[in-house]
Formats: structure tokens, sequence, C-alpha cells
């Protein structure tokens, strides 16, 4: 299941044309040009999506219809949206082109709108989940839209915030997505307490090579997996930094004697961790309002 849109230029002269279409993409970043697709992939975020270039036969091609596809799949967290919306505009304002949207709810045919595109595109969606969370279920994980939100806009801003703090020496983690107990949970790396950017996370994990036990040989890395609060304790001096997100800036040359004693009291974890990519992590409330539909709509049935 798939929101799907169609463009049409303006005017005759406005055609995108192939040649313009891959130029165009091969020029932003995130996409990768395979024949006539330029697929969207956001290493850092885990949103996907596509625009395709669908040729025709000359004797069936009509000039004010382009034969441009954008196509975005259904059952995905609202952010997948919000991150497509930017593409669509500025491919739309570029080539100057109409939409076709025939999607319920959707923009119909005419200009294209943000708002348009955002309303059909929750709507498609929920209808999405209602249908899918009624028949047979993928596996799947869900989380509150909020903590969806601050995990995508973090990775989407992190390359900013390391250009931000380049000059500090600090690092600025990507937030994972872990699967702890059945639950979806949050995560960070954050190795032998290195200078960091903190986001707000459920789990740390911290790789230890200079601060690992010692063996009777030699100290060999290993790794620590706890959940944020255990430490606090250590993190308190930090106040949180509300800008551009919420987040500790721990900000030194060498790591304090605290943070330092913290890391080498810490057991080694022998567990294994399990990732998660984004688009198997549902809107929690949605699912949640959807699945109450569906019991309302069986009672009714009954």
């Amino acid at each position: 299941m798939s929101y799907d849109l169609f463009f049409r230029a303006k005017s005759t002269a406005k055609h995108v044309g192939e040649d313009l279409f891959r130029r165009y993409f091969s020029s932003r970043p995130h996409y990768r040009l395979e024949n006539s697709q330029a697929w969207y992939e956001n290493q850092e975020t885990g949103v996907y999506f596509s625009f395709d270039y669908n040729q025709t036969p000359d004797d069936e091609f009509d000039p004010e219809l382009e034969a441009v596809t954008f196509n975005i799949n259904f059952f995905r967290p609202h952010v997948f949206a919000l991150e497509a919306e930017p593409e669509l505009s500025a491919f739309v304002h570029h080539f100057d082109l109409l939409v076709s949207d025939p999607q319920n709810n959707g923009m119909g045919e005419g200009e294209y709108s943000r708002r348009g595109f955002l309303d059909g595109w929750n709507a498609g969606n929920e209808f999405a989940y209602q249908a899918v969370l009624r028949g047979q279920q993928p596996e799947y994980f869900t989380m509150p839209s909020p903590k969806i939100r601050y995990c995508w806009q973090w990775n989407l801003i992190r390359p900013e915030l390391e250009a931000q703090y380049a000059q500090l020496d600090v690092f600025v983690p990507r937030i994972f997505l872990l699967s702890t107990g059945g639950r979806a949970s949050t995560a960070v790396v954050w190795g032998d307490g290195v200078a960091i950017a903190l986001p707000d996370v459920d789990y740390l994990i911290m790789p230890r090579q200079e601060f690992a036990p010692f063996n009777r040989v030699k100290t060999e890395g290993d790794e620590v997996f706890l959940r944020f609060e255990a430490a606090e304790s250590i993190l308190a001096d930090y106040p949180s930094n509300e800008r551009p997100l919420p987040h500790r800036l721990l900000d030194y040359d060498t790591p304090p004697a605290k943070i330092v004693r913290f890391f080498k009291e810490q057991q080694t974890f022998q567990g294994k961790l399990q990732g998660i990519s984004l688009d198997r992590v549902l809107d929690e409330e949605t699912c949640a309002r959807m699945k109450n539909q569906s019991m309302e709509s069986s009672d009714q049935g009954e």
C-alpha cells in the first residue's frame, strides 16, 4: 500500500524530460539513480521514497502530462511524510508542475500544497494502519509519536550539529532504535567517556577500550549497556541545552575523574542487541485509535 502522485507541466514548454530528471536528482543529497528511478534513502534517519520517470511510446505521449510519479509507502510513522514533503515541494517548484492526486482525501487535480499532501498522506496512512492491523499483522513496534519525531529530528539535523560542535571536538551520536524486551527503545553509543552531545534516549551503549576491565594478559575492549537514568549521577553536572533539540553537552578535553570512574565500575554486557529500522516503528497513538475503531466496527456488525 502506497501513496502515489502524478505530475503534469503547466505548459508544454516546461516539459521535464528524462535528461533534466536525472540531472536534477543527481545533484540532490540522499538520492541514488537506478535506470529511470531516483531512490531517496537517508542513512541518518531511515526514511525512503522514490520518484520515477516512466517512459511511454511516442504515439502515446501527451505533452501536457509529465511521465514522473512519486511513491511513498503507507504503514509508516508520520515522519516519513514530514521528510518527503520538502523534497516534493522542491521538485514541483523547480519544474513548475501541477499535481494529480487520486487518493481519497488527497489534493485532486491542480496545484500542489504542503498541507494537502500531509493531510492526504495522514488519511491514507491511517486507513492502511486499520487495514493491516485488522488482518494478518506483520512484525512491528510502537512508540509515542513525540518520541519518534524527536529521534527522527535528531538524526536529521545531526550533520548540522556535528558542524556546530566541530571546533569543540565533541562527538554527536546517531540515535539507534533497539528491541528491548519486545518494545522499541532508543539508544546512543558513548565510547570511553568522550566529549559528547548527548540526546534524550532510553539506553546508553558504552564501548570501553581504555576503561575496560584489566585482564591478566592485556586490557580487552568490551561493552556496557545500561539505562540512561543510571548515568544521571554523572550527567547532573551538565545542564540540558534546549536548542535545536534537548540534549546535554559534555564538553571537556579529557574525561573527568567522575566519568572515568563511572565507566570503569560498570559490568560488561554479555547479551546481544537487536536493532530496528524506522519503518517498523509505528505511531503508538494511531495504532491504538485504529484498533479501537476496528473493534467498534466489529461490535456494530454483530
